[in-house]
């Protein structure tokens, strides 16, 4: 692992010497090369491409080589990133302490250091914006809005709630913000049978054949939940075993191609658009106003937009173009 550090940070450096002329933005992710390029990274990407050209900069994309998640990989990325001169840096900021020395250390260098997609929010650090989704109100919203429009208002409500990558704090949260809503719920409708359950539900093939044995082995559930893209898996599944569209109410996060078939179709109702896109341009924009006009920092919630059947018309021709 020490030679493949060194490695990154050779590139790093190789490539802060390429220009001169030029501010060089780095981000760095928590997502591991094989995560990177589905649709949803491709999209952050996409947004940091078209925004460094915008503005004139050399930016460069720094995901993880060993696997989803490794703290002490993307800690090193950074240190690589303050080594390398970046004139500033976007990062996920994917555990609650691990980031905060980096970060000091690159402000005290006069980097500029913004987070996006994941922030830290209980032990907040000197980050100076977080470009991202609001995770844990954003699944408390989604069961609001799967409540507003599609859960049936009398009779019991059985739900299954999809952890998608257990102990990662993206899906933690979302997930403890559906738990949030539904232990309120509960709580508002005492007379009411309302029961959930949690279930390791991995990602896409993973969510087909588990949260489905869950279904099949639990016929009273009527409610699917997630904090990920992979509901159209649980839906092929479902139809597989007989199930029509509308008998699970189905709930979960993106735009990515997938999911816009399964809204259209019927199979899933609600999804919550982060934005990726944004996540990849706005800290690029940020960077440059603060260089430029020594502007202040803000930060932007991405991710708080329930999208439904009726919108996806408009939204297809963006998810496919890798935007949305």
């Amino acid at each position: 692992m020490k030679l493949l550090y060194s490695t990154i940070i050779a590139l790093l450096l190789s490539f802060s010497t390429t220009s001169f002329s030029k501010p060089l933005y780095i981000f760095t992710s928590h997502a591991a090369v094989g995560a990177a390029s589905g649709a949803f990274w491709q999209a952050v990407k996409k947004g940091m491409e078209e925004a460094c050209e915008r503005f004139d900069a050399d930016c460069q994309m720094v995901y993880l080589q060993s696997e989803d998640g490794n703290i002490g990989e993307e800690v090193a990325n950074f240190n690589a990133a303050i080594a390398a001169g970046a004139d500033g840096i976007a990062t996920t900021v994917y555990d609650a302490t691990s980031f905060d020395d980096p970060i000091d250390d690159a402000l005290a260098q006069g980097i500029n250091v913004i987070g996006y997609n994941i922030d830290d929010e209980t032990t907040p650090n000197n980050r100076q914006a977080f470009i991202g989704q609001s995770l844990e109100q954003a699944g408390y919203d989604l069961m609001v809005d799967l409540n507003k429009r599609f859960f049936p208002q009398e009779g019991p409500l059985n739900v299954l709630v999809g952890v998608n990558a257990p102990g990662q704090y993206w899906s933690e949260a979302r997930t403890s913000g559906e738990v949030r809503w539904l232990e309120g719920f509960k709580a508002a409708n005492p007379d009411r049978e309302i029961n959930w359950s949690t279930l390791d539900a991995g990602y896409a093939d993973d969510v087909m054949n588990r949260a489905s044995a869950y279904i099949l082995a639990n016929p009273e559930t009527n409610v699917y939940v997630s904090s990920g893209l992979w509901g159209p898996n649980l839906a092929t599944a479902l139809e597989e075993n007989g199930y029509k569209p509308g008998e699970i109410i189905i709930g979960g996060f993106d735009v990515v191609p997938s999911v816009v078939e399964c809204i259209k179709n019927g199979w899933c109702h609600t999804t919550v658009d982060q934005q990726p896109f944004l996540q990849g341009y706005l800290p690029v924009v940020q960077f440059f106003l603060k260089d430029k006009y020594g502007l202040g920092y803000w930060s932007v919630n991405t991710g708080a937009l329930m999208l439904h059947k009726e919108d996806m018309a408009a939204l297809e021709e963006y998810s496919k173009a890798g935007v949305r």
